[in-house]
Protein backbone atom coordinates (compact mmCIF):
# COMPACT_ATOMS: atom_id res chain seq x y z
CA UNK A 1 0.00 0.00 0.00
CA UNK A 2 1.43 3.11 -0.72
CA UNK A 3 -0.41 6.86 0.84
CA UNK A 4 0.08 10.17 -0.82
CA UNK A 5 0.60 12.56 1.48
CA UNK A 6 -2.69 14.53 0.46
CA UNK A 7 -4.27 10.75 1.83
CA UNK A 8 -2.38 10.69 4.83
CA UNK A 9 -2.28 15.16 5.51
CA UNK A 10 -6.70 14.42 5.12
CA UNK A 11 -5.98 11.17 8.05
CA UNK A 12 -3.83 13.06 10.63
CA UNK A 13 -6.16 15.89 10.06
CA UNK A 14 -8.99 13.62 11.00
CA UNK A 15 -7.12 12.14 14.18
CA UNK A 16 -6.66 15.75 15.45
CA UNK A 17 -9.85 16.65 15.41
CA UNK A 18 -11.43 13.82 16.71
CA UNK A 19 -8.49 14.09 19.36
CA UNK A 20 -9.55 17.70 19.76
CA UNK A 21 -13.27 16.83 20.26
CA UNK A 22 -12.31 14.19 22.88
CA UNK A 23 -9.88 16.61 24.77
CA UNK A 24 -12.92 19.32 24.90
CA UNK A 25 -15.35 17.01 26.16
CA UNK A 26 -13.62 16.01 29.22
CA UNK A 27 -12.74 19.79 29.62
CA UNK A 28 -16.21 20.13 30.20
CA UNK A 29 -15.87 18.34 33.52
CA UNK A 30 -18.12 15.27 31.98
CA UNK A 31 -16.78 11.25 31.15
CA UNK A 32 -15.56 10.62 27.45
CA UNK A 33 -18.35 7.77 27.71
CA UNK A 34 -20.55 10.83 28.03
CA UNK A 35 -19.74 13.09 26.36
CA UNK A 36 -17.47 12.12 23.79
CA UNK A 37 -19.18 9.58 22.48
CA UNK A 38 -21.90 11.99 20.84
CA UNK A 39 -19.52 14.44 19.58
CA UNK A 40 -17.62 11.26 17.88
CA UNK A 41 -20.48 10.56 16.19
CA UNK A 42 -21.35 14.02 14.82
CA UNK A 43 -17.29 13.80 13.55
CA UNK A 44 -17.52 10.55 12.27
CA UNK A 45 -20.28 11.17 10.21
CA UNK A 46 -22.00 7.54 11.70
CA UNK A 47 -25.63 9.32 12.46
CA UNK A 48 -26.02 11.13 8.71
CA UNK A 49 -24.77 8.00 7.15
CA UNK A 50 -22.20 9.43 5.57
CA UNK A 51 -19.54 7.11 4.06
CA UNK A 52 -16.22 6.06 5.46
CA UNK A 53 -13.20 8.99 4.33
CA UNK A 54 -9.90 9.15 5.14
CA UNK A 55 -11.05 12.24 7.36
CA UNK A 56 -13.66 10.44 9.41
CA UNK A 57 -11.40 7.08 9.80
CA UNK A 58 -9.65 7.77 12.97
CA UNK A 59 -12.75 8.49 14.72
CA UNK A 60 -14.54 5.46 13.91
CA UNK A 61 -11.71 3.87 14.56
CA UNK A 62 -12.27 5.83 18.44
CA UNK A 63 -15.87 4.90 18.56
CA UNK A 64 -15.59 1.16 17.76
CA UNK A 65 -12.91 1.31 20.33
CA UNK A 66 -15.67 1.75 23.43
CA UNK A 67 -17.51 -1.51 22.17
CA UNK A 68 -16.76 -4.16 24.10
CA UNK A 69 -15.01 -6.31 20.86
CA UNK A 70 -13.08 -3.31 19.83
CA UNK A 71 -11.86 -2.36 16.52
CA UNK A 72 -12.51 -4.91 13.92
CA UNK A 73 -9.10 -4.92 12.37
CA UNK A 74 -9.88 -6.66 9.20
CA UNK A 75 -12.74 -4.72 8.04
CA UNK A 76 -10.20 -1.35 9.10
CA UNK A 77 -7.20 -2.97 6.75
CA UNK A 78 -10.02 -3.50 4.01
CA UNK A 79 -11.49 0.33 4.29
CA UNK A 80 -7.85 1.66 4.73
CA UNK A 81 -6.91 -0.04 1.39
CA UNK A 82 -9.96 0.83 0.03
CA UNK A 83 -9.58 4.48 0.48
CA UNK A 84 -5.88 4.50 -0.20
CA UNK A 85 -6.47 2.68 -3.78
Amino acid sequence: MTISNEQLAVLLTGMARATLALHNAVSGQQTVSQSGIPVLQGLSGVHAHQPLTLETFYARILLQSFGTPGPDLAYLSAELDRLTA
